[in-house]
């Protein structure tokens, strides 16, 4: 949240003790991310968040089933 540029970094992995269904928005999120939802060690979606300047609006992705990992990339 509130970053233009990552300087290098590509994006973020999210590790949790459980799996739920995750949600994850874009306020405050000025660059575009895919989002990849991940149970244990396998991939089970994928989502796009845009930025909140491109979609002008909050808006909200949710995993399809229970994850415990997302991993967050920039769009580029």
């Amino acid at each position: 949240m509130f970053v233009r540029n990552l300087r290098g970094i590509d994006g973020m992995i999210f590790t949790f003790n459980d799996k739920e269904i995750r949600s994850f928005w874009n306020k405050n999120t000025y660059l575009d991310l895919d989002l990849y939802w991940i149970s244990d060690k396998k991939v089970v979606g994928q989502s796009y968040l845009p930025s909140i300047e491109k979609s002008k609006k909050i808006t909200m992705v949710y995993s399809s089933s229970p994850v415990n990992k997302v991993i967050e990339l920039v769009k580029k």
